[in-house]
C-alpha cells in the first residue's frame, strides 16, 4: 500500500494506470537515469509523447530532472516514484 493516503496519492495511482507508458517509464529509471530520447528509443514511441509523460511525472513529483551538460537533461526517479512504484510490483 502507498504511504500517502490521500486523494493525490489515489489520483496519481489512477493517472499511472490510465496509461500505456506511464509505469514503463518509472521502471526504466528504477536503475538509472536516462535522456528523454533514451527512454522514448527503448519504449519505441514518439520523443513528444514520451515528453508529456515526463512532464506529468515530474509535476507529480514522481521524476526528477538534472541538466546533466548545457543541452542534456537526464531523468531520474524520486523517492516518492519508488514508493509509488512498489504499488504495481504487487
Amino acid at each position: 500500500m502507498i504511504i500517502m493516503g490521500n486523494e493525490i496519492g489515489r489520483e496519481i495511482i489512477v493517472w499511472l494506470k490510465d496509461g500505456k507508458y506511464r509505469v514503463k517509464i518509472l521502471k526504466l529509471l528504477e536503475n538509472n537515469p536516462l535522456l528523454s530520447s533514451e527512454i522514448a528509443e527503448q519504449l519505441k514511441t514518439h520523443r513528444s509523447s514520451t515528453s508529456r509523460v515526463l512532464n506529468k511525472l515530474k509535476d507529480y513529483g514522481l521524476i526528477e530532472s538534472v541538466s546533466s551538460s548545457s543541452r542534456t537533461i537526464e531523468y531520474n526517479i524520486t523517492d516518492k516514484g519508488k514508493r509509488i512504484l512498489k504499488y504495481f510490483s504487487d
